[in-house]
């Protein structure tokens, strides 16, 4: 704009002042002209320069306002991310604590387990001790009422001997009495018919009497064996 004002006035001071002839205010009036149409062109120019200037210094804020809204937003995620991990260690350091405690707490439970196991080993040893010992007395035992049965059997093996041999003495003893009855009244026969059937009935009825002697000593000896096994 300063060239364009500049040739105006000259112009104006050029034809108010002096009277040059026309060829020389010709040669400056298209000097002149010459001179706007530069200027002109020369505050196009700036004017599309400026244009240019501030597209690119709007174009230069807008970055700068994006890389101010990056920068914050990286701020701010850097600080998000700082607290997060802030509370995050603090969140480990406490499940650290926690695991820590739990890790105590779990020897400790494993030393009670081993103490437990211990003990229960103790517990089943004296437990099979005990066992066996019960067992022997029960074999023990076993046999000793193996045996009483067996004695108990051979007690009535005698008993059943015994009665058997009371029961023949008792026959015989029967026997012996029907023989002394028969004898007896074959004797009264005889002291009828003659002195010798007497004799021979006399020594049936002798014998006959010792037979019962025999039965009543055999009925005894029974007795006796009954008794005993009773106590």
């Amino acid at each position: 704009m300063k060239p364009v004002l500049y040739a105006l006035s000259i112009l104006f001071f050029a034809s108010a002042t002096y009277a040059y002839d026309s060829i020389d205010v010709q040669m400056d009036a298209e000097q002149a002209i010459a001179d706007v149409d530069g200027a002109r062109a020369d505050a196009e120019e700036a004017k599309k320069q400026a244009a240019e200037d501030k597209k690119r210094h709007a174009k230069m804020k807008e970055e700068y306002r994006q890389k101010m809204n990056e920068a914050k937003a990286a701020n701010a995620q850097a600080s998000r991310e700082a607290e997060n991990a802030r509370r995050e260690a603090e969140k480990t350091n406490a499940e650290s604590a926690n695991l820590e405690k739990q890790i105590k707490a779990l020897e400790v439970q494993k030393a009670e387990a081993y103490k437990q196991i211990e003990l229960t080993k103790q517990k089943t040893a004296k437990l099979y001790q005990k066992r066996d010992e019960v067992k022997a007395r029960k074999q023990a035992k076993q046999q000793e009422v193996e045996r009483v049965h067996d004695e108990v059997k051979a007690q009535y093996k005698n008993v059943e001997q015994a009665n058997a041999e009371v029961r023949d003495a008792e026959t015989d003893a029967r026997d012996v009495e029907h023989r002394l009855a028969q004898a007896n009244r074959e004797l009264k026969m005889a002291q009828m018919q003659s002195k010798a059937k007497v004799k021979a009935a006399q020594m049936r009825a002798a014998k006959a009497r010792k037979r019962a002697d025999k039965a009543n000593v055999a009925r005894k000896k029974t007795e006796k064996v009954l008794r005993t096994v009773q106590r």
